[in-house]
């Protein structure tokens, strides 16, 4: 199994970033604005929430756009993988990275 992950990384790191440079704002915008819905009822969700929002802030069409992730191909990916410096740093703050974090 180890071996068939490795083998199939160039690929997936390509392909993902093949969809991160497809993102379309409106659809993404409309499936955060979605997720954000669902994040309350109780208080680990509430709480939730509360850091999501903060995060994202109000303008959630800014923050879609502004993403260094749809900027980043696969070699990109593998290479920030690899070896961190810039790429790292600068992912260290993009708002996606910080709510899957």
């Amino acid at each position: 199994e180890a071996a068939y992950r490795e083998r199939n990384l160039p690929f997936l790191l390509k392909r993902l970033g093949k969809r991160l440079g497809d993102v379309h704002v409106p659809h993404e915008t409309d499936l955060i604005g979605d997720a954000m819905q669902k994040l309350s009822g109780t208080v680990e969700l509430d709480e939730l929430h509360s850091k999501m929002n903060k995060i994202l802030g109000d303008d959630v069409i800014d923050v879609v756009t502004t993403s260094k992730l749809s900027e980043m191909d696969g070699d990109c990916i593998q290479t920030t993988i690899e070896e961190g410096g810039e790429n790292c740093k600068l992912l260290e703050n993009d708002p996606f990275v910080q709510c899957a974090a």
